[in-house]
């Protein structure tokens, strides 16, 4: 039935799956700030420690709200705001005030939610009464095609109509909307470049010895992209990245005097 017995030791979270969680919990946090600091995955020694003083210093759920390195040390946790300086004298409240307060600004929120929704169906209903009148021919032509994702950088395109199908990268998508209308900055515009960089191996075509490199180097041809723009790797960087794919080459080329 594929059922399977799993001893959990005391005292041993790495035994029950508390480990694996902060783990994802790490990775996430480290890819996020090499996304907004713009660098390379080999340089996440550079924000692994930020990451782990920021988790053991933040409250977790799992300790009733204290953080890890009070729970740990009994030493007070880091607070954010601590450096900010404050130049007018702090206000002094109580926790009922605050709670107060807060249910306050729900209500309003509440309310100004229900008003947005209100006005929003009043849009979506004459929206709905025009979108009527469109002729069917057209519709279809907005319809046609199907997208979906491959993997973070490859897309499939689809006719439903010419049941046929293609390979895309991501950065060969030109979008229709006006990009006047979406407030893009040149910021935003460096955060994509850097994001959408990867790409996803197909196939290896050939290999060789790089002699001013000193180093063996495969011919990878690119997921989505065109076979002109086939590229030479280094074959260590390609056995850290996809081992199972290079491994399966060296197999099937054992003869080649190259490989």
């Amino acid at each position: 039935m594929g059922s399977h017995h799993h001893f959990t030791t005391a005292r041993c979270p790495w035994a029950n799956g508390t480990v694996e969680v902060v783990n994802r919990e790490i990775l996430r946090c480290c890819r996020a700030l090499l996304s907004e600091w713009r660098l390379q995955p080999t340089d996440w020694l550079r924000v692994i420690k930020i990451v782990q003083m920021v988790l053991n210093h933040s409250p977790c759920s799992a300790i009733d709200g204290v953080a890890p390195v009070a729970a740990k040390t009994g030493l007070r946790a880091m607070n954010p705001t601590d450096p900010i300086a404050v130049p007018e004298p702090i206000q002094v409240t109580t926790l009922d005030e605050i709670k107060r307060s807060r249910s306050e600004n729900i209500a309003t929120l509440q309310a100004a939610l229900a008003d947005m929704h209100k006005r929003t169906s009043k849009a979506n209903k004459k929206k709905e009464q025009t979108a009527k009148n469109i002729v069917m021919a057209k519709k279809a032509r907005l319809w046609r095609n199907l997208m979906w994702a491959i993997s973070s950088f490859t897309l499939m395109f689809g006719n439903t109509l010419e049941r046929s199908s293609a390979e895309a990268h991501a950065s060969r998508l030109n979008f229709y909307a006006d990009n006047s209308s979406l407030a893009v900055t040149e910021d935003l515009l460096r955060h994509v470049a850097h994001n959408s960089e990867g790409h996803v191996v197909d196939t290896f075509l050939s290999t060789r010895y790089n002699t001013n490199e000193k180093r063996h180097e495969l011919l990878v041809h690119w997921r989505g992209l065109d076979t002109v723009e086939d590229s030479w790797e280094p074959a260590t960087v390609l056995l850290q990245d996809v081992p199972v794919a290079v491994k399966a080459f060296v197999r099937s080329h054992q003869d080649d005097e190259a490989v």
